[in-house]
C-alpha cells in the first residue's frame, strides 16, 4: 500500500510540475496573441503530438462514452479560455492559485455526481477551502475582480472536468482519454481563433509549442495517477488540495508561492 501510495504521490507532483511549467508558458503567449489563438494552438499541437502514441499502442479511437468525452472537452475548454483570460491579466501567481481551486469541486462534484461518500474530513477540508477562498476574496485584494472571478470560474470548471475524467478512467485507456479532449477542443476552438488570429513571428510559435508539451506530459502523468490511485491519496488530495487556498493566503511568501502551487496542483490532478 505504501509503494502504490509515493508512486500515485509522485506521479502527481511530475504532472505537478509540468503544469506549472505550462502556466508559465502561456503567460509570455497571451502577451502577444490573442488568448483564443493560445487555446487553439495549445490543443492542436498536443493533439499532433498524441496521435502518434495512440497509434503506435495500437489503441482505437473508437469509444462508447462519446457524450461523456464531449462533456469533459466542453467543461475542459471552457476552464482553459477562463484561466487563460486570467493569466493575461493577473500576476501569475495568483491565476495559478485560483486555477488550483479545482480541488474543492472535484471533491463537491464527486459526491454529487460520482454518489461517493461525503466523509467528515472531505466535510472539514471543503469548508477550510471555502474559507480560503473567501480570504483571498476580501475587498482590498486586486483579485477581487473580473479577472479573479475569470480564475476562480476557472477551478470550478475544471473540478467538474476532472471529475468526468475520474469517471472515463474506469474503463477508457489513459491515451484515449486525453487525445479525445484534444481534438474536440481543437475542433471547437478552430472558430474563435479564426476570427481573431494574429501571425506569430518566431519566437510566439516556439512559445506556443511549449503551451502543447508540458500539458500533454502532464495528462499522460495524469491518467497514470488515476491508475494507481489508493485510499491514502485521496486522503492527500482532499487535505493538501482543498487546504491549500487558506494557507497561501496567509502564509506563503510571494517568491516561494509557484513551489508552493506546484504541491497543490498534485492535488488537482488526481482528487
Amino acid at each position: 500500500m505504501r509503494r502504490v501510495a509515493g508512486s500515485w504521490i509522485a506521479m502527481a507532483l511530475l504532472a505537478a510540475a509540468l503544469f506549472a511549467g505550462m502556466g508559465a508558458c502561456v503567460r509570455m503567449a497571451v502577451v502577444h496573441l490573442p488568448e483564443s489563438e493560445v487555446v487553439f494552438f495549445r490543443n492542436f499541437f498536443s493533439l499532433l503530438m498524441l496521435l502518434p502514441l495512440l497509434i503506435g499502442r495500437g489503441v482505437p479511437l473508437s469509444t462508447p462514452r462519446f457524450p461523456l468525452h464531449l462533456f469533459r472537452a466542453a467543461t475542459g475548454l471552457a476552464a482553459m479560455y477562463l484561466y487563460f483570460h486570467a493569466l493575461a491579466r493577473l500576476p501569475l501567481a495568483d491565476a495559478l492559485l485560483l486555477n488550483y481551486t479545482s480541488p474543492l469541486f472535484v471533491a463537491l462534484s464527486a459526491v454529487i455526481w460520482l454518489k461517493e461518500p461525503s466523509t467528515a474530513a472531505r466535510f472539514w477540508a471543503l469548508l477550510l477551502g471555502l474559507a480560503g477562498i473567501l480570504l483571498v476574496f476580501h475587498p482590498s485584494s486586486h483579485i477581487a475582480s473580473l479577472a479573479g472571478l475569470a480564475g476562480l470560474g476557472s477551478g470550478v470548471l475544471a473540478g467538474i472536468a476532472l471529475t468526468a475524467v475520474k469517471q472515463l478512467s474506469d474503463d477508457e485507456p489513459s491515451i484515449r482519454i486525453v487525445v479525445w479532449f484534444a481534438l474536440l477542443a481543437s475542433i471547437i476552438s478552430a472558430v474563435p481563433m479564426a476570427m481573431q488570429f494574429v501571425r506569430p513571428d518566431a519566437r510566439q510559435w516556439l512559445w506556443l509549442l511549449a503551451t502543447g508539451a508540458p500539458r500533454r506530459f502532464a495528462e499522460r502523468v495524469q491518467g497514470r495517477t488515476f491508475a494507481v490511485r489508493a485510499e491514502a491519496a485521496d486522503a492527500f488530495a482532499e487535505r493538501l488540495g482543498a487546504g491549500g487556498t487558506i494557507i497561501g493566503a496567509f502564509s506563503i511568501p510571494g517568491k516561494y508561492l509557484s513551489s508552493y502551487l506546484c504541491t497543490c496542483n498534485a492535488a488537482r490532478n488526481s482528487a
